[in-house]
């Protein structure tokens, strides 16, 4: 593979291929957009197309399809790279503190992006905290169920996380729910509050549960409190998902 700089400076087209019959040779050119390909891939471009056409001399009556683009050794040197996934997990920690562990680790890389804004992993639980603390306040216990009632924001990521710290179990409420539907999970699971990111919407308005009001202007994110430790199994449930309902009740599955 030899790059060769052509006069013009502007390719013809995203990527085009040539090939030139020499007396015992094939001359293979390629002229591509440097802003689209970098020289690595171009070359794997090239030997990938090379092999090719060698396995269809050497396997001509094997179908198109069946027939490998890589040499074995990289095949199996591929594989090997992509699937080298195992990982010693511990079954005997939560959720949030294997995040609390990596808020630690890299307290400044950047844990969440949003249109608006990034937060690093130690403003993201530190967040976290204020909104615990908001819900300890309010007589929020372990073990209590939590509606999540929320469009998807940086408010909702922050919600599901310090309803996890607080040991209780979340469920997501669609917004788009027909109100009905919204109701009778919240009686099924017990319910005692819904996080609400719009201050009118009376989504709790039967007086089922309390409904807490956690959109951006809430007062609580100006306050700095201090939580005490709760300690969360991880056997405790995480969230409660439920079916769509469209053949019936809404079903609820405990995680």
């Amino acid at each position: 593979f030899v790059p060769v700089y052509f006069g013009n400076q502007v390719a013809k087209g995203d990527i085009s291929i040539e090939l030139t019959e020499r007396k015992k040779n094939i001359d293979i050119t390629m002229e591509y957009n440097t802003a689209l390909y970098r020289q690595e891939t171009i070359q794997a471009f090239i030997e990938h197309y090379i092999n090719l056409i060698r396995n269809c001399i050497n396997f001509s009556q094997k179908p198109l399809k069946e027939l490998r683009i890589e040499k074995t050794e990289v095949l199996w040197d591929t594989y090997n790279r992509f699937n080298h996934t195992v990982e010693n997990y511990n079954y005997h920690r939560d959720l949030y503190s294997v995040i609390e562990e990596q808020a630690k680790t890299t307290p400044n890389h950047i844990a969440l992006v949003t249109e608006s804004e990034n937060l690093t992993y130690e403003a993201l639980l530190s967040e976290v905290e204020k909104m615990q603390g908001y819900l300890l306040q309010q007589g929020i216990n372990k073990g209590d169920c939590i509606g999540i009632h929320l469009e998807s924001s940086k408010e909702l990521l922050i919600a599901l996380l310090a309803v996890l710290k607080t040991g209780c179990t979340y469920i997501p409420l669609d917004p788009t729910l027909p109100e009905k539907r919204t109701l009778y999970i919240q009686k099924k699971t017990n319910m005692v509050a819904i996080l609400n990111d719009k201050k009118n919407d009376l989504v709790a308005k039967e007086k089922m549960c309390s409904n807490y009001y956690v959109g951006k202007e809430a007062d609580f994110w100006k306050e700095n409190v201090v939580i005490p430790q709760i300690y969360v199994a991880p056997s405790d449930n995480a969230y409660i998902m439920f079916t769509s309902g469209s053949t019936g009740y809404p079903k609820g599955v405990q995680i």
